[in-house]
Order: structure tokens, then C-alpha cells, then sequence
């Protein structure tokens, strides 16, 4: 990886500037581009900038002009999507004033798991975000959408946001009402939340795996990889799950 011991950008106020993009592929790591477009499968174009370099530069936008950036930038490539996501969660903007961002991003935005996951465990760090009016939200708008991705991410907050003993209950009825319909990464993210959720709440969990509104099959199939593929789960309950669903 390239060492870019200091970060000498400037933001201009249209981020659509030709200088702004040459700054970001200044920044470029081949190799990395190359390994990473092979998990994303994405359609957008990629230009290679790790993840950890992303958050520093997207800091220092939400510094120094950080509305303009959300107001300007055309989000053409996968690294300025990254950027609009993590820029938004960095300003720490009033609920009111970040929500319309947020459905922008989560709306016409995100078109990859990647941009689904990072987007949202940003989120959960949000100082201003009002929980039990967001989680109203998330389900009017995309909890049961067309766009997988849309689901994806509804999904993927519930896990970063919501697995507390406040809203477990819910979670886990809204798990079951997700219909996939053979959405690869609808399918894994409810996977992902039930995993992390019978890590921490094994009981409540396990009876809502045995119920009868429990998901479809493949997602309780790919469940139990999950679930097996965790070291915070033992090697009992991983035997237990592997014989209930086979």
C-alpha cells in the first residue's frame, strides 16, 4: 500500500471539480482496486482508496465544507459514494437536516454491499440520530422495498443500530416479515443480523428461529453458516443449530 503520510486536499465548493477528482486518484492503490472490484461486483468505477484513507479525507470535508460536499459532489465513482456517506454521518447534523440526506444516499446511493455496510455502521455513531423515530422510518421506507439494496440497508441498521433489549422484540418480528424473494444479499443480511442477534440474545433468538414466523429456509440455512463461522457462538450451539436446520 502507497504511503500518503500527510493529506493535502482542498475541498472547492463544487465537488464536481476535474482538480478534486485528480486529488482523489492521486490517492490511487492499483492493487487494491483490483482486489477490491472483485468483491464488490459493482457497476460503478472504482479508483482504488482504502477504506481507513477514506474516513480521514471525509473528516476533513465534513471540516471544511462538508454541506457543499453533499450538495455538489455527482457521486459518479464508488470512492465519492463512500465519501457522501461517511461526510453526512460526520457532520452530526440535526435529525431533521440529516434524515433527507440519509434517504438520498439509501435511495439512489447505495448500489453495493459495501456502501450498504459502511454507510450504516457510520450511522451508528451518530450522536443526533433519534432512534425510535428513525426506526419508524426505516421500515416505512425501505424495510419492504422493491430495491434489494434499499432492503439491505434496512436490514443492516437494524443490526449496527437497533440489537438492544429495547427493540429486540421488534427486530426479530420484522426479520420475519422480510421476503427475500431470492435477493443473494437480502438473504445474507438477515443471516448476519440473526447471527449477531443470538449472540446476544441466544434465548429469545433460538425460540424465534423455532417459531412459526421464523424466515425462509435459505435464510435459516445461511444462518447457521453464520452462526458457524462465529467465534462468540460455542461449539455446542453451533452443533445444536447445525442439526435443527439442515
Amino acid at each position: 500500500m502507497p504511503a500518503h503520510p500527510t493529506l493535502a486536499f482542498t475541498f472547492p465548493a463544487d465537488a464536481s471539480s476535474p482538480a478534486f477528482l485528480a486529488q482523489l486518484q492521486a490517492l490511487q492503490d492499483e492493487a487494491y482496486r483490483d482486489f477490491h472490484s472483485r468483491l464488490l461486483k459493482s457497476e460503478l468505477p472504482l479508483i482504488g482508496i482504502r477504506t481507513p484513507l477514506l474516513r480521514k479525507i471525509a473528516k476533513q470535508i465534513a471540516k471544511e465544507n462538508g454541506i457543499a460536499f453533499l450538495e455538489h459532489s455527482p457521486c459518479r465513482y464508488y470512492e465519492e459514494r463512500v465519501l457522501y456517506g461517511m461526510v453526512l454521518c460526520a457532520l452530526k447534523l440535526p435529525y431533521a437536516e440529516f434524515l433527507p440526506y440519509c434517504t438520498h444516499y439509501i435511495t439512489h446511493l447505495v448500489e453495493n454491499w459495501a456502501l450498504c455496510d459502511l454507510f450504516c455502521g457510520e450511522v451508528k455513531k451518530m450522536p443526533t440520530l433519534q432512534k425510535d423515530d428513525f426506526f419508524s422510518y426505516l421500515q416505512a421506507h425501505w424495510l419492504y422495498s422493491e430495491n434489494p439494496w434499499e432492503v439491505r440497508t434496512a436490514l443492516v441498521l437494524l443490526l449496527e443500530v437497533y440489537l438492544q433489549e429495547a427493540y429486540i422484540d421488534d427486530v426479530l418480528r420484522l426479520i420475519g416479515t422480510v421476503r427475500p424473494n431470492g435477493a443473494y444479499y437480502v438473504e445474507m443480511a438477515q443471516a448476519w443480523l440473526l447471527s449477531v442477534a443470538f449472540v446476544k440474545f441466544r434465548e429469545k433468538t433460538l425460540a424465534f428461529l423455532l417459531g412459526d414466523t421464523r424466515p425462509e429456509r435459505s435464510v435459516l440455512q445461511k444462518t447457521v453458516q453464520k452462526c458457524r463461522d462465529s467465534y462468540r457462538i460455542s461449539q455446542e450451539d453451533k452443533t445444536m443449530l447445525s442439526s435443527l436446520f439442515k
